[in-house]
């Protein structure tokens, strides 16, 4: 036991100062007294979750470069940001592929930050039944010859819209050449240029879980590439059912199937897929070992909030863990007009014809754990006091699933 020469202990002179703190009394500093000031525990404001900047906070979803023409990013911008903004892990998502896990994973061990590997897909039917076609959107049917006359000498050429004859008391309005993708035929890349992702098959988010779920990734877009053309990859249900070991599931961004019956108001399908996908992939006795998760994102659009609000209280009538995503596609948010020019590119458009084709929003940026949960406000009270419950859950969950997650030395066999 520690003893002063003036005979008191240590312990008891703490005490005495601790006594006179808790009364806000003075004391005295090196012969001159010290002002102490008592802050009050700061309250939460109705609708406000207070979270400790201790949380850990994984982005579970971000495009890279390699992204073709959609990331704007490369991995070591990515990973130098997660690094800035305080993430303890990273997951690089890109479409399709896993072009860039290798550069990624070496990038981001040698920023102490957790790699995770994964993928997001395009399928080419849904989970459950779609007579109304609101997840695979209608297709083009064959075309027997041209479509009406056509002005002589105007609407030929690459981006250059398509000019109807005009009709006595009828605007003639430029039309695109193409609208939606072909039906009567295989999707090629050249299809893809003028059609949005609403035009697109229900995307689906694939994360490896483990060294068997690195491999299920690698057969599954190996198999998907065969089956398809360049840059056309075929996902479909049948394939993604025989290669689930040690993957866990997101639901997805606006675009998954989820969320496209959500908008529509089949919540009875949006459930049934929820479900179908948490058989799937494993719903596991606790948040670690669940093998779905619906997916939460907030960009600031004009149904984001009804949208997470209804997702929310969707996974609390299922009991579905949920993480809370920012679909990033570029590192800062500076990096906006690169993403509009690369989409420029691939559409074969100019920055002031490519209109809706261009993300509509600038928040697709990799973002700190404070930024990135959504807004409190909701559009009615059931369905804000779902989400205010499931964003107090979804920083447990991102950090349940970036520890279940291993790192590429575990994945792959070797560090890359």
């Amino acid at each position: 036991m520690a003893v002063r020469r003036d005979g008191r202990r240590e312990e008891d002179e703490d005490q005495e100062h601790r006594e006179e703190e808790h009364r806000g009394g003075p004391r005295h500093v090196d012969g001159q007294v010290a002002k102490v000031e008592i802050h009050a525990p700061q309250t939460p404001s109705p609708g406000r979750v207070l979270h400790p900047m201790t949380t850990p906070y994984a982005e579970l979803h971000c495009h890279s470069n390699f992204s073709f023409l959609d990331g704007a990013s490369p991995v070591e911008d990515l990973v130098a940001q997660a690094t800035e903004v305080g993430l303890s892990g990273l997951a690089i998502t890109d479409h399709g592929g896993l072009y860039g896990v290798v550069r990624f994973a070496t990038e981001a061990e040698a920023a102490g930050i957790r790699p995770i590997l994964g993928v997001e897909i395009e399928l080419l039917d849904p989970a459950m039944p779609d007579p109304a076609g609101v997840v695979i959107p209608a297709r083009r049917r064959r075309r027997s010859g041209r479509a009406g006359a056509r002005i002589a000498g105007q609407g030929w050429g690459a981006g250059s819209p398509d000019l109807e004859m005009p009709v006595e008391g009828l605007p003639a309005r430029p039309r695109p050449s193409r609208t939606r993708l072909p039906g009567h035929r295989a999707v090629v890349k050249e299809d893809l240029r003028g059609i949005g992702e609403r035009q697109s098959g229900p995307h689906l988010v694939l994360l490896a879980r483990d060294a068997s779920g690195y491999r299920s990734l690698c057969r599954l877009i190996s198999h998907a590439n065969l089956a398809g053309t360049k840059r056309v990859p075929r996902f479909d249900q049948a394939l993604l059912a025989r290669h689930t070991e040690g993957l866990i599931a997101l639901s997805g961004c606006g675009e998954g199937e989820i969320a496209r019956r959500l908008r529509v108001g089949d919540r009875e399908g949006a459930a049934g897929v929820a479900r179908t996908y948490a058989s799937l992939f494993g719903s596991g006795d606790g948040v670690a070992a669940a093998g779905f998760y619906l997916e939460l994102s907030h960009h600031l659009q004009p149904d984001d909030d009804w949208l997470v609000a209804e997702t929310a209280r969707l996974a609390a009538e299922l009991g579905l863990p949920v993480v809370v995503t920012n679909d990033a596609h570029y590192a800062r948010p500076e990096d906006r007009e690169l993403q509009d020019v690369l989409t420029g590119i691939f559409h074969g458009r100019t920055l002031e014809t490519l209109g809706d084709l261009r993300r509509p929003d600038g928040e697709s940026y990799l973002k700190s754990p404070a930024r990135s949960r959504p807004p409190a406000r909701s559009t009615s009270g059931s369905s804000s006091t779902a989400s205010r419950a499931s964003r107090s859950r979804s920083a447990r969950h991102r950090s349940a699933i970036s520890r279940s997650c291993a790192g590429p030395a575990h994945a792959g066999g070797t560090t890359p």
